[in-house]
């Protein structure tokens, strides 16, 4: 998976990363994917809830809302679906 920062230009300065600063970031992956999907989705999964829990911040869907835990379900099927 991706991780973006949702503002152009996108992309993240490594050599100034202390003065770094964004409203947000984006995590993404595309399936089908090399490997073991379902396995990238939890890590993605997985990432964005330490990034909540460090920074104070709210995991949302691709429609911006709030993530449910019925939306993950239905991202765990997608995943699933693409594997099959």
């Amino acid at each position: 998976f991706r991780l973006v920062n949702m503002y152009n230009p996108g992309t993240f300065d490594i050599d100034n990363m202390e003065q770094f600063s964004t409203a947000g970031v984006s995590l993404f992956m595309t399936l089908p994917c090399d490997g073991d999907g379902l396995a990238a989705f939890n890590m993605l999964h997985s990432a964005a809830k330490k990034i909540v829990d460090e920074f104070g911040a709210h995991i949302l869907d691709a429609e911006r809302e709030v993530m449910s835990v019925e939306r993950v379900r239905q991202y765990v099927e997608q995943v699933r679906a693409f594997s099959a």
